[in-house]
């Protein structure tokens, strides 16, 4: 995904969470395998309310994982 101020690389086992704003997601397809994306929206209030309410959870997975924020 390519945001203004970086670009990210996201492996099949991830999921990411997008703020609101402009963003250009490229991806490289197998030719004979059929490609699925689900997408949520999300209001900002809601998004809000997951953060404060799993802040610390999210903050152990990111350390287990080694995830670049």
């Amino acid at each position: 995904m390519h945001f203004a101020e970086k670009t990210v690389h996201i492996n099949d086992n991830e999921f990411h969470f997008l703020s609101a704003a402009n963003c250009i997601v490229t991806m490289s397809l197998p030719d004979k395998q059929i490609f699925k994306s689900i997408l949520i929206f999300f209001d900002n209030v809601t998004l809000t309310d997951f953060y404060r309410k799993y802040d610390k959870k999210t903050a152990e997975l990111k350390v287990k994982q080694k995830i670049a924020v």
